[in-house]
């Protein structure tokens, strides 16, 4: 992914947070991918499931 400085133009490389050919500092959106959020999800719904079983197990 690259990440178009907003002064020049130039396109830098994603990990970097100032551009390559001018040096103004930018701000680059994180998003989190659908995969962590899912895979968080499942790790919630997992211990949900666990309390539940220790708390039925009583």
């Amino acid at each position: 992914m690259k990440i178009q400085c907003p002064q020049c133009g130039y396109k830098n490389q994603a990990p970097t947070n100032s551009c390559a050919k001018c040096g103004v500092g930018f701000t680059v959106e994180v998003k989190p991918d659908n995969q962590s959020f899912i895979a968080y999800l499942c790790v919630i719904i997992l211990l949900f499931i666990v309390m539940w079983i220790a708390f039925v197990a009583k």
